[in-house]
């Protein structure tokens, strides 16, 4: 069966939707697993679905966290991810780093 990139990000965002991930969050991760197969990094790809639904089933990830901005100086910051998702933390530490900061996250440090 051949299934096109956009259609398996569909599948996977529905289905973190389904296990209480909110939209964006799900597509966030979706995107991300479907980018790393299509650059040939299959390890961090759509292979850990199976892994992810597990560990949100366990509890060991918080489909309801979000990053937060934590310490902020002027050459580093750090986020706590709260046991949120991985790629959504990576994606918002990005934008800080691009953006000039605690643009799109609180300093509660």
């Amino acid at each position: 069966m051949t299934v096109s990139h956009q259609e398996l990000g569909r599948f996977i965002r529905e289905l973190l939707i389904a296990h209480g991930a909110a939209a964006s969050d799900a597509a966030i991760v979706a995107e991300g697993l479907v980018w790393s197969n299509l650059r040939g990094g299959d390890g961090h790809g759509v292979s850990r679905l199976p892994r992810y639904l597990q560990m949100i089933a366990r509890g060991e990830i918080d489909v309801k966290a979000q990053p937060r901005l934590v310490l902020d100086r002027p050459a580093t910051f750090m986020i706590e991810c709260d046991h949120g998702f991985g790629p959504v933390a990576a994606m918002q530490a990005a934008a800080l780093a691009v953006s000039g900061r605690k643009s799109s996250a609180s300093a509660s440090a």
